[in-house]
This record gives structure tokens, C-alpha cells and sequence, in this order.
């Protein structure tokens, strides 16, 4: 989808970026006549590091509604740091979500001109998260069928894949970051709100994420780079299919140190058994890479299925289907590459 960027006249009140200062604009049936979408709030989804995510109902013309995720960050009290993060994860998600269709799509950034407020307008994924159907299983007592796991590590691989291929290290993955495009749909890898773009270090420093799904390279606080993502994909891989986290304690000590230092329950399937075990090797340089995976007896059958043909719907992944079957570097050789997209969109 083509991006828009706000008209100079629909934040007029920048300086104070109240949510009913900002939603008054983005609803002004008035920028139908400009040609930009109305938005309308629906409900408030969630909170996050820097801001809000809502619902909202989108109209183009006088038929077209559509629902998408509206994540609002107000900026004007951040620092400079928690800024360039902010617009980091709208250049990150507008640079890897356009052709690959398991990865939550970015559609539009709204911003004012001061930079007091950042719009980020995101695919609503109306199927919930993995975590929420973990915890629904769970209650049943009854696990998932064997393919419909490998199926969801077949989704969530490629879409890291993507990531990594694009010099990007999510940081975060586990089950509340995989979404449903709907009810017994897709999986999605999303929120990138912490995601980081390699550029001219291979490594990051910064210790993110959730403390579960932490590496071992993580808690031991060295440098990581990609193997630290495929480490967090095993552990999800893992939940999926036991309705629990590999390593797990009453306290995050307990939870560091079983990382570190255990070898958790081995998974009732055998082939996924070999999957996870490769996932989960402590030493980040013998850890499985990526494609190793997803070339892998358990995985590759699901991943030839997700990258043949397309659904009229995800004509736009084809380029991303091409690229995935005619590379041949695997992440860990990953180099950074120029980016072809615009810089993030700015009201004159």
C-alpha cells in the first residue's frame, strides 16, 4: 500500500498531543477531501514502551472501511534517545514488512511536523496471539497436533529469515509477539518496537526482551547477534508445543541460571525433539542457523507448502518467495545492504 503522510493542516495542535487531540484530526471527514483515510477509534488494544496502540476503522472514500492497529507515540517530553528509537521501529517495519507475508504489515506513518507525535499505522490481526491460544490450550490439558506446531515454526522461521536477510535483529520473539491474521489463520511475526538494524557493528550490546526467552549469551551479558534470535525461536517452538517455557522458576535468577545451565524436558515428538535441540545449544557458534532449520526433516515440508503458490491475497510476497529460493547466504553471512526506501515522511 502506498504511504500517506498527514496533510500540513490535521495537526494543528502539535505541541500537545493529547489521544483526543489527535484522534479529533485523524477523524475530520475533511481529509477525505485531501484523499487521506479517516480514522476512527474503536477501542484501546494496549500500552506499550512508548505509547498506546488502538483499534481503529479506517475509511477511504465512501465504501472502503477497513481495520487496522494505530500505535501512538507522543514524543514531545522523550529524549532524543527514546525519539530515534521510536522512528527506528517506523523505518525498520516500513523496510521489512512489504513482501513477506508472515511478518505484521505496515502500512502508513503519520507524523506532524514538530515530531511531537508519531503514527504508526499497522495490519489488525484479529486472530489474537499465540501466547493467548497457549494459555487456552493449556487450560484444556490437551496439546497442540504436532503439524499445526511445525506449521507455526514454519511461518515464524521464515519471517525471522526475512528479518535477518534485511540486517535485522527482532530481539523479542516469543508468543505474545506471534499473531493471527485471523481465527485458524496465519501466524505473524510482529512488534518490533525493540528491533535494532545492524549497521556497521555486527553486534548489539543492549540487553532486550523477554527474560524467558532470553539467550544464554543475553544473561551471560556478552555481545549477540543473530543466533541470540534463533535461540528465542526454539524456546517459542518449544512453548507451542509443550504449552510451557523450557525454562522456567519462581524468580528471574532461577529462570537465568536454568538457561544457562540446564537441558530442559525433552519435547514427545522426536523430530521436533532433534529441531529444538539444535535451536537450544548454549554455545551461540554451534548453535542451528536458521536455514538449517527450515531445511530441516520437521520443518521443510511446511515451508515448501508456505512458498509455493500464492493466495491471490499475498500476490505481494512473491518477491520475497523468489528471493527465499534463490539466495544462498545464510544469516550468519548476512552483510548490510543499502536500503531503497525513502526517509520517514515529514509535514513542511
Amino acid at each position: 500500500m502506498e504511504q500517506q503522510t498527514l496533510h500540513p493542516d490535521a495537526f494543528k495542535n502539535e505541541h500537545a498531543p493529547s489521544d483526543r487531540g489527535v484522534f479529533a484530526q485523524l477523524a475530520d471527514p475533511k481529509r477525505l477531501a485531501w484523499h487521506l483515510p479517516v480514522y476512527r477509534k474503536l477501542r484501546c488494544l494496549g500500552r506499550g514502551a512508548f505509547g498506546k496502540a488502538y483499534l481503529v476503522e479506517v475509511v477511504r472514500g465512501k465504501r472502503e472501511i477497513v481495520q487496522r492497529v494505530l500505535k501512538k507515540l507522543p514524543l514531545a517530553e522523550v529524549n532524543e534517545a527514546q525519539r530515534e528509537a521510536a522512528f527506528r521501529e517506523a523505518q525498520l517495519m516500513r523496510k521489512i514488512s512489504r513482501d513477506c507475508p508472515w511478518i505484521t504489515q505496515f502500512h502508513e506513518v503519520l507524523t506532524c511536523k514538530s515530531g511531537a507525535v508519531l503514527c504508526l499505522i499497522m495490519e489488525y490481526c484479529s486472530g489474537g496471539d499465540l501466547r493467548s491460544i497457549i494459555l487456552h490450550q493449556r487450560e484444556k490439558d490437551e496439546r497442540f497436533p504436532e503439524a499445526q506446531v511445525v506449521k507455526w515454526a514454519a511461518q515464524i522461521g521464515l519471517a525471522l529469515q526475512h528479518c535477518h536477510l534485511h540486517g535485522v535483529l527482532h530481539r523479542d520473539v516469543k508468543p505474545e509477539n506471534c499473531f493471527f491474521r485471523s481465527t485458524g489463520g496465519d501466524l505473524l511475526l510482529g512488534d518490533f518496537g525493540i528491533s535494532c538494524a545492524l549497521d556497521e557493528q555486527k553486534f548489539a550490546k543492549t540487553c532486550c526482551g523477554s527474560p524467558l526467552n532470553l539467550s544464554p549469551e543475553i544473561v551471560n551479558q556478552e555481545p549477540y547477534s543473530y543466533a541470540s534470535d534463533v535461540w528465542s525461536f526454539g524456546v517459542t517452538i518449544y512453548e507451542a508445543a509443550m504449552l510451557a517455557p523450557p525454562f522456567r522458576g519462581s524468580n528471574i535468577c532461577q529462570v537465568a541460571f536454568r538457561i544457562v545451565s540446564c537441558t530442559p524436558e525433552p519435547l514427545p515428538s522426536a523430530s521436533l525433539q532433534g529441531l529444538v535441540e539444535g535451536l537450544l545449544v548454549k554455545d551461540p557458534t554451534q548453535r542451528s542457523t536458521l536455514r538449517s532449520a527450515l531445511t530441516s526433516p520437521p520443518l521443510v515440508g511446511a515451508v515448501q507448502l508456505l512458498t509455493g503458490p500464492l493466495p491471490a491475497q499475498m500476490e505481494h510476497a512473491s518477491g520475497f518467495v523468489h528471493r527465499l529460493r534463490h539466495t544462498t547466504r545464510s544469516e550468519d553471512h548476512c552483510h548490510n545492504r543499502p536500503w531503497d526506501c525513502n526517509p520517514l515522511p515529514q509535514v513542511s
